[in-house]
């Protein structure tokens, strides 16, 4: 069955009739092979699948990730994104459906993620502008491609490239190497039934032992929120504004936040006291490791120890004079002009 045949079939499909796929007989991934990949629609994917595989390229990568991302979680690897090259719309969209999976798994700190979702965007909004700029260009470089009333911009050079474009990947042969997964592998199976997650043994609440799973790399849980006082005062103030009127409220609500931000920054003070604390007895320590050193030290160390400290100085000393010497006529010509 040539590929125009299915070009056929598939156009002339009954309205309702399930999508295609090859043929039974045919050997899966010849060049007439369909991609088995089923959208969230409920249909197939339908683009060619590689030669001697069930998935067009791009599924087939999906997969790989996924199932790469599997095999870190069962084995306790770490696992690293490699994100697609950024230069094209359908490399940013495949990055950010790596660092969702990624997230959702527990394998991905969430500030992380924040950060390359942004810098997605940004990279999103340059290559739309820098898209609109070419056609802008080639549009006033040739007025045939202007767009016609009711037609928008862009659409013939889309169609003509489409019309003339190739499908370049037919094979994908180091597809297992790339994505460290065992050759043969079943990619028509969901990843945690091919990599099955670690179990770990706990307690229940009656003292027997059970089986739990868990996923490695989670996110530690958060933190309970910790009621304060002056929490409870607000929530007290704010059910009572209705029988107050707006200075008393904001008066008493004022309070409250200046004791609430008096405590933070006593909060802050505090660590940053910490922090000075941590850094004394760090500086002490060493003078201390030194001042060891210096102690287990010979009289002929000492005094090569002494030269050595004589000599720095007077380098230093040397060093600082001929600096002021630069700097004096540098000085003088600025009063002069």
């Amino acid at each position: 069955m040539s590929e125009r045949e299915l070009e056929v079939i598939v156009e002339n499909a009954p309205a309702g009739a399930p999508p295609c796929s090859p043929a039974s007989g045919e050997r899966v991934g010849t060049k007439a092979g369909l991609c088995h990949h089923v959208m969230e629609s409920g249909f197939y994917c339908q683009s060619p699948a590689l030669h001697g595989r069930r998935f067009c390229y791009s599924h087939l990568r999906l997969r790989g990730e996924r199932m790469r991302m599997a095999r870190a979680i069962a084995k306790r690897l770490p696992y690293h994104l490699r994100l697609p090259a950024l230069d094209h719309v359908a490399g940013v969209r495949v990055a950010m459906a790596q660092v969702a999976d990624a997230l959702a798994a527990g394998l991905l700190e969430p500030h992380r993620a924040g950060r390359l979702i942004f810098a997605f965007a940004q990279v999103s909004c340059a290559l739309r502008w820098e898209t609109q700029a070419r056609m802008a260009a080639t549009s006033s470089a040739d007025p045939t491609l202007s767009p016609k009333p009711g037609e928008k911009s862009g659409a013939p050079a889309r169609k003509e490239m489409g019309d003339n474009q190739k499908r370049l990947v037919e094979e994908y042969p180091e597809f297992e190497a790339e994505f460290g997964l065992p050759a043969g592998i079943d990619l028509s199976q969901p990843p945690h039934v091919v990599f099955p997650p670690p179990e770990q043994i706990w307690p229940t609440a009656t003292g027997a032992v059970g089986a739990a799973r868990t996923v490695t790399y989670n996110d530690p849980p958060l933190s309970c929120h910790r009621w304060t006082k002056e929490g409870i005062e607000l929530e007290e103030l704010d059910k009572q504004r209705e029988n107050m009127s707006e200075k008393s409220f904001n008066e008493q609500s004022c309070k409250i936040h200046g004791r609430i931000e008096k405590q933070v920054k006593t909060e802050m003070r505090k660590e940053q006291e910490a922090e000075w604390q941590a850094e004394a007895d760090r500086r002490n320590a060493f003078e201390e490791k030194k001042a060891q050193i210096y102690r287990n030290m010979d009289d002929g160390q000492r005094q090569a120890h002494h030269l050595g400290v004589l000599a720095g100085i007077e380098t230093a000393e040397r060093t600082a004079q001929e600096e002021a010497l630069k700097k004096k006529p540098a000085a003088k010509a600025a009063v002069g002009s």
